[in-house]
């Protein structure tokens, strides 16, 4: 199992008919002025690709690692008899504390598949308008 594709935004719509993401608001990094920051959402997708010795279905993990907390949140890959699945995560009010780095862990049992590291950066508050 291995993952071909990692998107990292505000929000991922998946089309059921024509089998087609729309991205909104992709996210790289964070410039913010003040912490904590709150995101109302962010959505995680990830494209995997089975082996033919892979389940079908398999329980994954995707763990948020931040400065202050760990946290794990359980997913399932579901391959509906493909060799390529997604797997979309959402995170309902997301705070950022502090800069640093955000790192996302997606684990199958011991092994992690894949990391995506997001940095987080303090910038000064943009001058009050006179």
């Amino acid at each position: 199992m291995r993952v071909t594709h990692t998107i990292f935004a505000d929000t991922i719509i998946r089309d059921a008919d024509r089998n087609t993401l729309s991205i909104i608001d992709l996210y790289e990094s964070f410039e913010l002025t003040t912490f904590p920051a709150i995101l109302a959402r962010a959505t995680l997708c990830y494209v995997i690709e089975r082996d033919a010795t892979d389940n079908q279905v398999t329980d994954l993990q995707v763990v948020l690692i931040t400065p202050n907390a760990t946290q794990p949140n359980q997913v399932q890959a579901d391959f509906k008899d493909q060799q390529r699945t997604r797997v979309i995560v959402r995170f309902e009010g997301f705070v950022i504390f502090q800069p640093g780095e955000i790192r996302f862990e997606l684990r199958n049992g011991d092994n992690v598949i894949n990391t995506l590291a997001v940095s987080v950066t303090a910038i000064a508050p943009p001058p009050a308008p006179n």
